[in-house]
């Protein structure tokens, strides 16, 4: 059972393939109720409680097999011709399963959230989450983000890269309401970095969408928080062009890995909306990997 081009299909696979696909239009963001009933050798299918529903034969006894799966499957699992393989992203309840609810929540879940009442476009991240913009990420001698983000935390990761020893290691995060761009380049040359400053200490963490723009270019870093002033830093030193092979982490760290550049190891818990990286806009879909992010539901709060 899936959704296809915002339709709702069933799929039965026994002695031939069969399909059904009901005409109805569901990815309209309201909730919908869709049942899929075997008596006998009759399945009838059907959308939102319509009387007359899909109906087909199949075989009296279906060999199915453990475990049943529900919003995905495992991201190892072989592909099954037409079948969609894809996450279902939004929100499902009321799950009823040979007459019995099933709680879902008790069940053994991954990657799993909340339902959120009211949502807009961004991706969520609630303290345990972040996502990988690269596997292997080449810092160089230039680097430009752009986001757009809203939180009620004083202290969050933006951005962290950071070789094993944590040399080189570059860190965009909030720091006690600050907005803060760090470097550390190599053993012999000192961390530099930029520091956006407000007069409220709280300016940032008010829930209300704010924009940054970080850039790394050679010795020279910037920042532009919203529509105050440019702040810049610099190095001592003319570094040498650091060269890393290293994941590129958005909007947290796992536990292992080496603080770096970093000032604090709190991910960040709110959204994140229109990133770009060196002036290319970023989809949360095509991220190298993502922990916990849900990349299509920011609440409105």
């Amino acid at each position: 059972l899936m959704l296809l081009g915002g339709r709702a299909v069933i799929n039965m696979f026994d002695r031939k393939a069969r399909r059904a696909t009901n005409p109805a239009h569901l990815n309209d963001g309201n909730w919908h109720h869709i049942s899929a009933n075997k008596t006998g050798r009759q399945m009838v299918f059907s959308v939102d409680y319509k009387k007359r529903g899909i109906n087909f034969k199949v075989r009296r006894r279906l060999a199915l097999r453990s475990p049943l799966y529900v919003g995905g499957v495992p991201e190892d699992m072989e592909p099954i011709p037409k079948v969609v393989m894809e996450s279902f992203r939004g929100c499902i309840r009321n799950f009823n399963l040979n007459g019995y609810y099933l709680d879902i929540a008790s069940s053994e879940l991954h990657n799993v959230g909340h339902c959120f009442s009211t949502i807009e476009p961004g991706a969520s991240f609630s303290g345990d989450a972040y996502a990988i913009y690269a596997d292997k990420f080449n810092l160089g001698q230039k680097l430009d983000v752009q986001v757009e983000f809203k939180t009620t935390r004083q202290n969050g990761i933006i951005l962290a890269l950071s070789e094993g020893y944590g040399i080189p290691s570059i860190a965009l995060e909030l720091g006690n309401g600050t907005v803060v761009l760090s470097l550390v380049l190599g053993n012999l040359e000192k961390p530099f970095k930029t520091v956006k400053t407000f007069d409220s200490p709280y300016y940032l963490c008010d829930g209300q969408w704010h924009m940054v723009t970080a850039q790394y270019a050679y010795k020279t870093v910037t920042l532009k928080v919203d529509l105050f002033d440019l702040v810049i830093g610099h190095s001592s030193s003319a570094p040498l062009e650091p060269t890393t092979s290293s994941p590129l982490y958005i909007g947290g760290i796992p536990d292992n890995l080496p603080s770096g550049a970093l000032h604090s190891r709190s991910n960040f818990v709110g959204c994140l909306r229109n990133l770009a990286i060196n002036d290319r806009r970023v989809e949360w879909i095509d991220m190298a990997s993502r922990h916990h992010v849900l990349p299509n539901a920011c609440p409105t709060f």
